[in-house]
């Protein structure tokens, strides 16, 4: 058997949760969960060889039956997802599914829950951190980080209605959609951020073929291109870099990031926006918490001040005004 097709699977009527030490009492609660001293990592270092090219395809594989899909009960939560290898191609030229689909995560036909996860430096032909493939995937308060692939280096959709809120998307690489690529599908992102990710073609944040996707609420700055085929797109309230189209309250102005990365660089950067931010309080005043939650990406509250921020990360404090004067 190839032991590359090693990997995880989710199931319905059950949470899996990381961040825990393990010393942990039976009623210990969530929020008191430590993810970073207790990281929880879930690896398609299968080898142990420091080689990605053998890795597993996939650290996790959702390819349920087709009559028992995953639904919204299926859910991971606070876990590091790395080194998963989806290059598998038949006869070296087309396809394999589900093993060109997706190094981090794929799934097929359902809709589980991703949240508070690391999708880390992953590879596939389509998807690099993540593929949905006729699924309805809900991801909320991740990060997509140093992923690369042919189209969507941090997430795939086809054929998917999938929902991102409250996540970011940085220094990943793609041919197509070094964020997001979306195929014939029609997802919906809202209060996500998307810097120093970058396309050799088109769409270094995203790129939309045949898709009608959702955008707001969101910052998409810093990436070799912005948005691809972005005609096909329901984008209100969002900056977007170079974007000349200033309907639906859309904005072409730096967001000031704390620490801008580099898109030609590797050092991640630190997309929490400076109290001088435009950024700040000019969300849609609509916004339904229900869809977005009340937490931003670091889970800090949701809203402070007048209206929700721009982007993955609420500021905790009153914006700095800066004024200017003439003498």
């Amino acid at each position: 058997a190839d032991p590359r097709t090693k990997s995880f699977a989710m199931q319905n009527d059950l949470a899996i949760y990381g961040g825990f030490a393990g010393n942990e009492p039976s009623d210990f609660n969530l929020s008191n969960r430590d993810m970073i001293s207790n990281k929880t990592e879930l690896s398609g270092e299968i080898q142990q060889d420091n080689l990605i090219h053998n890795n597993a395809y996939h650290v996790i594989l959702n390819f349920p039956p087709y009559e028992n899909p995953l639904n919204h009960t299926a859910v991971l939560d606070g876990f590091t997802i790395v080194g998963g290898a989806a290059t598998l191609l038949v006869d070296n030229t087309d396809a394999h599914l589900p093993h060109s689909f997706g190094g981090g995560i794929m799934t097929y036909g359902s809709a589980p829950t991703i949240q508070r996860c690391y999708f880390l430096s992953s590879q596939g032909y389509f998807g690099g951190g993540m593929s949905n493939f006729e699924s309805n995937t809900s991801t909320h308060h991740s990060q997509f980080i140093g992923n690369a692939a042919q189209y969507g280096a941090g997430i795939f959709n086809s054929l998917s209605n999938a929902l991102v809120t409250n996540s970011s998307f940085q220094l990943n690489n793609a041919d197509s959609g070094g964020g997001i690529f979306q195929l014939d599908s029609a997802p919906t992102i809202i209060n996500s951020s998307f810097s120093a990710n970058k396309a050799s073609s088109d769409g270094g944040a995203i790129y939309n073929s045949n898709s009608l996707t959702k955008i707001k609420n969101s910052i998409l700055w810093g990436n070799n291109s912005e948005i691809a085929a972005g005609d096909g797109s329901d984008l209100s309230y969002n900056i977007i870099q170079g974007w000349t189209d200033a309907g639906n309250n859309n904005l072409n102005v730096d967001p000031k990031f704390i620490q801008q990365p580099s898109v030609d660089g590797d050092i991640i950067g630190n997309l929490n926006l400076l109290r001088c931010s435009p950024a700040i309080n000019v969300g849609d005043p609509a916004t339904n918490l229900v869809i977005v939650g009340t937490t931003d990406l670091i889970d800090n509250p949701r809203i402070f001040g007048g209206n929700i921020d721009l982007g993955a990360y609420e500021v905790q404090s009153e914006p700095l005004i800066v004024t200017t004067s003439v003498v």
